[in-house]
Protein backbone atom coordinates (compact mmCIF):
# COMPACT_ATOMS: atom_id res chain seq x y z
CA UNK A 1 0.00 0.00 0.00
CA UNK A 2 1.23 3.36 -0.86
CA UNK A 3 2.50 5.77 2.27
CA UNK A 4 0.53 8.53 3.88
CA UNK A 5 2.33 12.04 4.20
CA UNK A 6 1.44 15.00 6.08
CA UNK A 7 2.16 18.26 4.60
CA UNK A 8 3.45 21.80 6.13
CA UNK A 9 2.29 24.66 4.68
CA UNK A 10 6.31 25.57 4.19
CA UNK A 11 6.40 22.57 1.34
CA UNK A 12 2.77 23.94 -0.31
CA UNK A 13 4.06 27.24 -0.38
CA UNK A 14 7.38 26.23 -2.10
CA UNK A 15 5.82 24.80 -4.68
CA UNK A 16 2.47 26.30 -5.63
CA UNK A 17 3.75 30.01 -5.58
CA UNK A 18 6.79 28.81 -7.68
CA UNK A 19 4.18 27.83 -10.41
CA UNK A 20 4.58 24.05 -9.90
CA UNK A 21 1.67 22.26 -8.70
CA UNK A 22 1.81 19.50 -11.27
CA UNK A 23 4.56 18.57 -9.42
CA UNK A 24 2.63 17.68 -6.69
CA UNK A 25 0.28 16.01 -8.16
CA UNK A 26 2.37 13.51 -9.91
CA UNK A 27 3.28 13.02 -5.97
CA UNK A 28 0.11 10.76 -6.44
CA UNK A 29 2.13 8.17 -8.01
CA UNK A 30 3.77 7.70 -4.55
CA UNK A 31 2.04 8.28 -1.91
CA UNK A 32 -1.54 7.43 -1.32
CA UNK A 33 -2.66 10.69 -0.04
CA UNK A 34 -1.45 13.95 1.78
CA UNK A 35 -2.84 14.89 4.64
CA UNK A 36 -3.25 18.65 5.12
CA UNK A 37 -4.13 19.81 8.71
CA UNK A 38 -7.12 22.71 9.31
CA UNK A 39 -4.23 25.07 10.80
CA UNK A 40 -1.94 24.34 7.95
CA UNK A 41 -4.70 25.10 6.00
CA UNK A 42 -5.29 28.13 7.44
CA UNK A 43 -1.78 29.12 7.28
CA UNK A 44 -1.74 28.57 4.03
CA UNK A 45 -4.24 31.08 2.98
CA UNK A 46 -3.06 33.74 5.43
CA UNK A 47 -0.82 35.14 2.73
CA UNK A 48 -0.18 38.45 0.67
CA UNK A 49 -2.90 39.10 -2.56
CA UNK A 50 0.03 38.32 -4.12
CA UNK A 51 -0.06 34.78 -4.03
CA UNK A 52 -3.54 34.59 -2.27
CA UNK A 53 -5.71 34.33 -5.18
CA UNK A 54 -3.56 31.02 -6.54
CA UNK A 55 -3.49 29.53 -3.20
CA UNK A 56 -7.44 30.13 -2.82
CA UNK A 57 -7.76 28.11 -6.42
CA UNK A 58 -5.77 24.97 -4.86
CA UNK A 59 -7.13 25.03 -1.61
CA UNK A 60 -10.62 23.97 -2.99
CA UNK A 61 -8.78 20.93 -3.58
CA UNK A 62 -8.27 20.32 0.35
CA UNK A 63 -11.22 18.41 1.08
CA UNK A 64 -12.93 16.07 3.48
CA UNK A 65 -13.03 13.36 0.83
CA UNK A 66 -11.70 10.12 1.21
CA UNK A 67 -11.00 9.36 -1.92
CA UNK A 68 -8.91 12.90 -2.78
CA UNK A 69 -5.64 13.23 -2.60
CA UNK A 70 -5.39 16.52 -0.74
CA UNK A 71 -7.46 15.68 2.16
CA UNK A 72 -8.43 17.88 5.29
CA UNK A 73 -7.48 16.18 8.35
CA UNK A 74 -9.87 17.02 11.41
CA UNK A 75 -8.95 14.18 13.96
CA UNK A 76 -5.92 14.14 16.00
CA UNK A 77 -4.17 12.27 18.90
CA UNK A 78 -4.56 14.60 21.79
CA UNK A 79 -1.89 13.21 24.05
CA UNK A 80 0.44 13.52 21.16
CA UNK A 81 -0.94 17.27 20.56
CA UNK A 82 0.02 18.09 24.26
CA UNK A 83 3.35 17.20 23.92
CA UNK A 84 3.52 18.83 20.76
CA UNK A 85 2.19 22.15 22.00
CA UNK A 86 4.78 21.67 24.79
CA UNK A 87 7.34 22.08 22.61
CA UNK A 88 6.68 25.59 20.95
CA UNK A 89 9.34 26.90 22.21
CA UNK A 90 11.37 24.65 20.66
CA UNK A 91 10.23 25.82 17.16
CA UNK A 92 7.11 24.08 16.76
CA UNK A 93 4.33 25.96 15.74
CA UNK A 94 0.37 25.35 16.46
CA UNK A 95 0.09 23.76 12.80
CA UNK A 96 2.68 21.67 12.96
CA UNK A 97 1.95 20.74 16.92
CA UNK A 98 -1.53 19.53 14.99
CA UNK A 99 -0.04 17.87 11.81
CA UNK A 100 2.57 15.97 14.03
CA UNK A 101 -0.77 14.74 16.25
CA UNK A 102 -3.07 13.93 13.61
CA UNK A 103 0.34 11.97 11.86
CA UNK A 104 0.02 9.98 14.52
CA UNK A 105 -3.80 9.29 14.28
CA UNK A 106 -3.81 8.48 10.37
CA UNK A 107 -0.65 6.14 10.51
CA UNK A 108 1.28 8.70 8.66
CA UNK A 109 4.97 7.90 8.44
CA UNK A 110 6.26 10.65 6.79
CA UNK A 111 6.11 14.85 7.49
CA UNK A 112 6.86 17.35 4.45
CA UNK A 113 8.05 20.60 6.21
CA UNK A 114 11.04 22.86 5.41
CA UNK A 115 11.16 24.50 9.28
CA UNK A 116 14.37 22.63 10.30
CA UNK A 117 13.74 23.29 13.55
CA UNK A 118 10.49 21.56 13.48
CA UNK A 119 12.50 18.84 12.03
CA UNK A 120 14.93 18.76 14.36
CA UNK A 121 12.13 18.23 16.89
CA UNK A 122 9.91 15.95 15.04
CA UNK A 123 13.47 14.13 14.55
CA UNK A 124 14.21 13.69 19.00
CA UNK A 125 10.90 13.33 20.25
CA UNK A 126 8.43 11.37 17.62
CA UNK A 127 10.65 9.06 16.26
CA UNK A 128 8.18 7.20 14.87
CA UNK A 129 7.61 10.30 12.22
CA UNK A 130 9.98 10.91 9.61
CA UNK A 131 10.44 14.60 8.43
CA UNK A 132 11.44 15.20 4.75
CA UNK A 133 11.45 18.42 2.72
CA UNK A 134 10.76 20.15 -0.69
CA UNK A 135 13.84 18.57 -1.93
CA UNK A 136 13.18 15.05 -0.48
CA UNK A 137 10.12 15.24 -3.02
CA UNK A 138 11.46 16.41 -5.41
CA UNK A 139 13.91 13.60 -5.27
CA UNK A 140 11.42 11.08 -5.02
CA UNK A 141 9.34 12.09 -8.05
CA UNK A 142 13.04 12.34 -9.93
CA UNK A 143 14.22 8.51 -8.68
CA UNK A 144 10.76 7.15 -9.74
CA UNK A 145 10.74 8.62 -13.34
CA UNK A 146 7.98 11.46 -13.23
CA UNK A 147 10.32 13.84 -13.72
CA UNK A 148 11.68 13.75 -17.29
CA UNK A 149 13.13 17.06 -16.89
CA UNK A 150 14.53 16.50 -13.96
CA UNK A 151 18.02 18.53 -14.34
CA UNK A 152 15.61 21.48 -15.18
CA UNK A 153 13.05 21.11 -12.20
CA UNK A 154 16.12 21.15 -9.84
CA UNK A 155 17.87 24.11 -11.66
CA UNK A 156 14.62 25.76 -10.94
CA UNK A 157 14.58 25.45 -7.53
CA UNK A 158 18.11 26.01 -7.00
CA UNK A 159 17.06 29.66 -8.55
CA UNK A 160 14.68 29.71 -6.05
CA UNK A 161 15.73 28.67 -3.07
CA UNK A 162 19.13 27.10 -3.55
CA UNK A 163 21.04 24.61 -1.82
CA UNK A 164 24.33 22.75 -1.36
CA UNK A 165 25.72 19.51 -2.42
CA UNK A 166 25.18 18.04 1.48
CA UNK A 167 21.01 18.88 1.40
CA UNK A 168 20.93 17.56 -2.63
CA UNK A 169 22.54 14.54 -1.12
CA UNK A 170 20.06 14.23 2.35
CA UNK A 171 17.23 14.24 0.07
CA UNK A 172 18.13 11.95 -2.18
CA UNK A 173 18.84 9.39 0.69
CA UNK A 174 15.23 10.42 1.78
CA UNK A 175 13.87 9.80 -1.39
CA UNK A 176 15.36 6.01 -1.22
CA UNK A 177 14.50 5.68 2.09
CA UNK A 178 10.72 5.59 1.12
CA UNK A 179 11.44 2.14 -1.20
CA UNK A 180 13.19 0.91 2.26
CA UNK A 181 16.69 0.86 0.08
CA UNK A 182 19.82 3.01 0.74
CA UNK A 183 21.32 3.46 -2.78
CA UNK A 184 24.31 2.32 -3.69
CA UNK A 185 27.77 4.71 -4.10
CA UNK A 186 27.57 4.66 -8.12
CA UNK A 187 23.62 5.40 -7.97
CA UNK A 188 24.04 8.25 -5.33
CA UNK A 189 26.67 9.83 -7.11
CA UNK A 190 24.79 9.72 -10.51
CA UNK A 191 21.94 11.39 -9.02
CA UNK A 192 23.34 14.26 -6.81
CA UNK A 193 25.74 15.03 -9.50
CA UNK A 194 26.02 18.45 -9.96
CA UNK A 195 26.94 17.92 -13.49
CA UNK A 196 23.89 15.97 -14.13
CA UNK A 197 21.72 19.36 -12.95
CA UNK A 198 23.63 22.24 -14.00
CA UNK A 199 26.63 21.06 -16.58
CA UNK A 200 29.18 22.63 -14.33
CA UNK A 201 29.41 23.67 -10.62
CA UNK A 202 26.77 26.27 -10.34
CA UNK A 203 27.66 29.65 -9.41
CA UNK A 204 27.42 30.24 -4.92
CA UNK A 205 24.69 32.38 -4.55
CA UNK A 206 25.72 35.64 -2.97
CA UNK A 207 24.24 36.26 0.53
CA UNK A 208 22.23 38.94 1.25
Amino acid sequence: MKPIAVIDNTVLANFLDAGQEELLQKAQIVFNHFLIPTKVKDEFLSVEPTFLSKRQVFARNITSDATGFYRLCTTFDPIILGIAESLVSSGVDSGEAEAIAQAHKQGAKYFFTDDQDCATVVKKEFGWLIPMKTFSLIAILDIHGLLPNAPEVWRFFYQKAGFNHAQLKEAVIDAYSILGVRPDKNTLSVKTSWKRIFGNPPKKKRLV
